[in-house]
């Protein structure tokens, strides 16, 4: 019995010995594969590339505007008059008539300044003398400005006068400038690099 023990033994070692040279073997003639780089050359360019952006910018644009402005109220002279007559305070006088229209849509108060200017025999200015009325002429009316001034007998005189006209409110247009911020899309260029 101890005979086939060592029998048995004896196989197993050597089976044991050739599975193992067998596997060396197998492990040693395994072969390897490399990978070869591919060899061709590319040539790189830069190339402009467009592309959009947004991008703020001024403008200068008129608007119209509303504002009140005061206009002198329309009127005429209907009737002017200027005679030798009896003084105020004395026997001579010179007097001047003026009647004025309001042809304007506003009532409005005038104010007639009238004066003369007198002179001797000889044609030299003695003076000046200066006469003012005021008087509210409502719309579409008239009025009539009577002013009397004293001279001597011995003097030339000649008128002159001024009429202050009353102003009214009046809308009126106009433009004004304005600058605006506005957005526009524009095109712009980067470099990239790439195939030629």
């Amino acid at each position: 019995m101890e005979k086939k023990a060592e029998i048995i033994i004896s196989i197993l070692i050597l089976a044991l010995a050739i599975s193992l040279t067998y596997n060396i073997r197998n492990f040693s003639s395994t072969p390897t594969t490399y990978a070869i780089a591919n060899t061709n050359t590319v040539t790189l360019c830069e190339k402009q590339v467009p592309y959009e952006v947004q991008e703020a910018y001024t403008e200068t644009e008129p608007y119209t505007y509303t504002y009140t402005e005061n206009v002198p109220i329309k009127y005429v002279i209907e009737k002017e008059n200027s005679v030798d007559c009896h003084g105020k305070y004395s026997t001579f006088g010179a007097c001047v008539d003026l009647t004025i229209k309001n042809t304007d849509d506003t009532d409005g108060i005038f104010e007639v300044a009238v004066y003369i200017d007198k002179y001797s025999k000889n044609d030299e200015l003695i003076g000046r003398e200066e006469k003012t009325q005021s008087q509210n002429i409502k719309a579409g009316d008239s009025y009539k400005f009577s002013f009397i001034f004293d001279i001597d007998v011995s003097e030339k005189w000649i008128y002159g006068y001024d009429i202050k006209t009353p102003s009214r409110p009046m809308e009126r247009q106009g433009i004004k400038f304005e600058d605006l911020e506005k957005i526009r899309t524009v095109t712009e260029y980067r470099t990239e690099t790439g195939p030629c």
